[in-house]
């Protein structure tokens, strides 16, 4: 299985420059989630506060466009 995330440019980057020769992102997670010393704690606090706050905002959005468009389309087949 394959998961999906999303991180700004800059986070990218660090991320990015923490890979060993041709480490995959996967093959980086794994290694830090497997050595036990706390490094991928690095990882948090790569986003600044208000990028932070900006992703809970487009989660929030995204979710609003998503409540809104089932209401509508529930509207729409009730007169049907």
């Amino acid at each position: 299985m394959v998961k999906t995330i999303t991180v700004t440019e800059g986070a990218y980057e660090k991320i990015k420059a923490m890979k060993r020769g041709d480490e995959s992102f996967s093959e980086l997670f794994g290694r830090l989630a497997e050595t036990g010393k706390g490094n991928v704690r690095e990882l948090f606090g790569l986003l600044k506060k208000s990028e932070a706050e900006m992703a809970v905002e487009r989660k929030r959005w995204a979710e609003a466009r998503k409540r809104l468009s089932k209401g509508l389309a529930e509207s729409i087949n009730a007169r049907a």
